[in-house]
């Protein structure tokens, strides 16, 4: 939606607030559901320390994918490509957290924290500030926009949150741990592509 509104932003920073302005609000949003969805899924295993890993797994993605827009809005495919390197350079430290320490967290916190790190570096969209600034009829596009990306999302992580209650948390995070290279090798060939 940023994307699309791209010259109202360019005319105004209040577009920037506005649309930072929502993006927190969708963010307490999703740590809510995260928050209840954790503990049900973590059933009488779970704690706090696994629900702020979860919260922190969340902030840290949604910071770094809705911030790192600005590199798309900008046309700047050499920022998208050294974003996604830094991100498998922290997947590669995250993995080898999580074979030390044990929690699988640690790959996406390890990875996406590099990446949001260059990206609030590279980019001024954190900077404009906060303020409920949109107009309803942007508000509405972005409501149909984010049920759209979530009904496509959730299909694409369906398959893990069936599987859980049949195969259990120890082989679901096998199976996270081994999808993160084919996300390595995604995340370096998709920017390639939307080059070419």
């Amino acid at each position: 939606m940023r994307l699309l509104k791209n010259n109202e932003c360019a005319e105004s920073t209040s577009g920037d607030k506005g649309f930072n302005f929502v993006f927190v609000a969708v963010l307490c949003i999703s740590a809510v559901i995260v928050s209840g969805l954790g503990i049900y899924y973590y059933g009488a295993n779970w704690g706090i320390f696994e629900i702020v890993r979860l919260l922190i797994v969340l902030a840290l993605i949604s910071a770094h994918d809705y911030y790192s827009i600005a590199f798309r809005v900008n046309i700047t495919y050499k920022s998208i490509l050294v974003d996604n390197v830094m991100i498998i350079v922290g997947y590669g430290i995250g993995i080898a957290l999580m074979i030390f320490f044990g929690y699988w967290e640690l790959i996406f916190i390890s990875g996406y924290s590099l990446g949001l790190l260059f990206t609030l570096i590279k980019t001024k969209l954190w900077r404009r500030g906060i303020r409920p600034t949109l107009k309803k009829k942007t508000v509405s596009e972005y409501a149909q926009l984010t049920a759209s990306s979530g009904l496509n999302n959730a299909t694409t992580y369906c398959d893990k949150m069936l599987i859980y209650p049949m195969i259990g948390g120890n082989s679901v995070t096998v199976y996270n741990a081994a999808s993160v290279v084919s996300k390595m090798m995604s995340i370096v060939s998709v920017p390639i592509r939307n080059v070419f």
